[in-house]
């Protein structure tokens, strides 16, 4: 699986503290069923949780899945 992060997405997770290994668990999830939504089209919004907060205090992001099984994220204000 290949996963990419706009130039906003990628900035934004350092401000929060969210690292590569919460969004790898979050796509892997996804592709198994596990999301709050889905958008069509391919769109998926999903919780990721931020480490010490679990994933009720995480983050919503909206991930966009190719049908070559590759991931791009985005961030849901």
């Amino acid at each position: 699986m290949r996963i990419f992060k706009t130039k906003l997405f990628n900035q934004w997770l350092g401000k929060i503290g969210l690292d590569n290994e919460a969004l790898k668990i979050a796509v892997k999830e996804i592709v198994s069923g596990l999301y709050e939504a889905s958008l069509d089209g391919h769109l998926f919004k999903r919780r990721i949780h931020i480490k010490g907060k679990g994933k009720s205090s995480g983050v919503r992001t909206i991930i966009a899945f190719k049908k070559d099984d590759t991931a791009f994220l985005y961030i849901d204000f």
